[in-house]
């Protein structure tokens, strides 16, 4: 082998191994690309994730609001009807006492 084709050998390989760096940079910059689209659609993901909980988490505390303020309307409805109960009776006793107390007064028999 001459030092010509020597020379020209070590130029062709160089050219080779250029092409070749220049095709693995190529491909990762394309990787980096798809990465960070990667990144960009999992960061989508939890984001809508995140959001479906937290509307999630709205709707529960709603009808849980809706659920106890039914039941203090409940307890409120039965304790305004004791209430009316014993003032009814109170009345009822009031009364009866207050008959009580004439009748003894006017001396009847029966009291």
């Amino acid at each position: 082998m001459t030092v010509a084709s020597l020379v020209h050998t070590l130029k062709s390989i160089r050219e080779f191994e250029l092409s070749l760096i220049s095709d693995l940079d190529k491909v990762k910059a394309e990787a980096s690309k798809k990465i960070e689209q990667a990144k960009e659609k999992a960061k989508k993901i939890m984001d809508d994730t995140l959001q479906k909980i937290e509307d999630e988490r709205k709707k529960i505390q709603r009808n849980f609001e809706i659920e106890v303020k039914n039941k203090l309307i409940e307890i409120d409805t039965a304790t305004q009807k004791i209430l009316n109960e014993i003032k009814a009776k109170a009345k009822s006793n009031r009364d009866t006492a207050v008959n009580f107390i004439i009748k003894y007064i006017l001396g009847e028999d029966n009291v």
